[in-house]
């Protein structure tokens, strides 16, 4: 087998086929939305409803170790749980949808490059299939399209990833649907 062929890393073959990865421009874009995500992911989980409890009981101890008027308003913020439970579920799914906004504008972002990817990654396929030699009267069982269709289904998984973020779909993080489109990123 050519050591062309020889590729185990799904960003390698791209890279030397010269099909470009993600863009830089594209790239510092998402992760600049990785970065707003990672700190929104954080925000969500303060208001976890199994967070409640811990919360009321804070309130309580902090207004009777100093009970100001801030405090006192805290304290009947949080005196009814079952309202409470709703405002903490309220806000949890508000931070969440800001989070799928953001791996939507990622997903809007990288769509128009990794289909760009996909059609070179076909043609090659399509290039390679016409070379191979029949293993087993296949063409399809020789390691070089092998290599080629598990490059390219790799790249489907992506991409459907991101049409997935499109919809609301998931809750992946922007560099988590990028992968290894990527540069340096394994996936």
């Amino acid at each position: 087998m050519d050591d062309e062929y020889q590729y185990r890393e799904k960003g390698e073959l791209l890279v030397h086929l010269k099909i470009p990865l993600l863009s830089d421009a594209t790239v510092a874009a998402v992760r600049d939305l990785e970065e707003q995500w990672r700190r929104i992911d954080v925000r969500a989980s303060w208001y976890l409803p199994s967070r409640i409890e811990t919360d009321r009981a804070l309130a309580y101890r902090e207004f009777v170790e100093n009970p100001t008027d801030k405090n006192g308003q805290r304290l009947m913020a949080m005196a009814d749980p079952m309202l409470c439970l709703t405002r903490y579920a309220f806000m949890h799914k508000g931070w969440e949808d800001v989070c799928k906004r953001l791996s939507r504008s990622a997903a809007e972002r990288m769509i128009p490059e990794a289909e760009a990817m996909l059609a070179a990654l076909s043609e090659e396929h399509e290039r390679r299939l016409a070379v191979a030699e029949p293993v087993m009267s296949n063409k399809h069982r020789n390691p070089i399209m092998k290599e080629a269709r598990w490059a390219m289904e790799a790249l489907h998984k992506l991409v459907s990833g991101l049409y997935g973020a499109l919809r609301g779909e998931g809750g992946n993080s922007p560099l988590t649907l990028a992968g290894w489109m990527v540069p340096g990123v394994k996936g």
